[in-house]
């Protein structure tokens, strides 16, 4: 199993302070294949510091199924909390019209979530972030900065706080299947290229890790498994295979 701890792809950075908070010392694997549960614990613990937050914006959040539809653009002037779908988005959030969000969900200040974009659960939104027109986030967590602007597919991924997808760059997070396994709904667990040996783990979807500061040109493909160092640099239309790339990689079109 890969060891790399956070602190090889990110700044040291809490989303709170409490020990709920991801630190430099966790393995990214391990924030990948627990990001459910910490994704509700840092829901509850926001909820509960911010009760006097709404919940009754019927003319702007509307039930959809799973999650909340949004009507019109808002940016809150205190935080909304859906108990019943465990949504948490934070004061100072902008959301445009037709984004939809299922839970579990925290959208944290001054992110700003544009026109028919789709966050699927599972997903931390950080500080100032951007999810974009018509891109799709799933149990992901984007970190400051970080920006998904135009249809971008983000995947069971960690996209690095100043992080820029280019319009149409997609992390897929599953590899190809036999029709067998098709047929039997099976996912085999993916395997982590290091350059020397391939490592089993027990993820059956795993996207990206993208350092700090890195770009992604548009229309880029990051297979499953891909590794970024911090400030890395992946050319317009590459398709990045999995593996490992130390910091300040460039992926050019051969």
């Amino acid at each position: 199993m890969l060891s790399f701890k956070l602190s090889k792809f990110f700044a040291d950075y809490k989303f709170t302070p409490s020990d709920l908070s991801l630190n430099k010392d966790e393995l990214v694997v391990d924030v990948l294949q627990n990001l459910p549960q910490q994704t509700n614990k840092l829901f509850v613990e926001l909820s509960e510091k911010n009760l006097s937050g709404s919940s009754l914006l019927d003319d702007v959040f509307v039930d959809a199924e799973g999650g909340i539809y949004c009507k019109k653009s808002i940016k809150l002037v205190k935080p909304y909390v859906s108990a019943r779908y465990r949504i948490y988005i934070a004061a100072g959030v902008l959301v445009e019209p037709c984004a939809f969000i299922k839970g579990n969900s925290v959208i944290l200040s001054e992110a700003k979530i544009r026109h028919s974009c789709y966050i699927r659960g599972n997903s931390i939104i950080g500080p100032g972030a951007v999810v974009g027109h018509c891109s799709e986030i799933k149990s992901s967590i984007l970190f400051p900065y970080s920006s998904v602007g135009h249809f971008n597919y983000v995947g069971d991924s960690l996209v690095g706080s100043y992080v820029n997808l280019g319009a149409g760059a997609k992390l897929a997070n599953l590899e190809f299947r036999c029709l067998g396994d098709k047929k039997k709904n099976f996912l085999p667990k993916i395997k982590f290229n290091t350059g020397k040996e391939n490592l089993a783990s027990d993820l059956s979807k795993c996207g990206s890790i993208i350092g700090d500061g890195s770009e992604i040109g548009c229309n880029a493909v990051l297979a499953p498994g891909c590794f970024l160092g911090k400030n890395c640099v992946v050319w317009p239309t590459v398709f990045l295979k999995k593996g490992v790339y130390p910091p300040k990689f460039k992926a050019k079109l051969v």
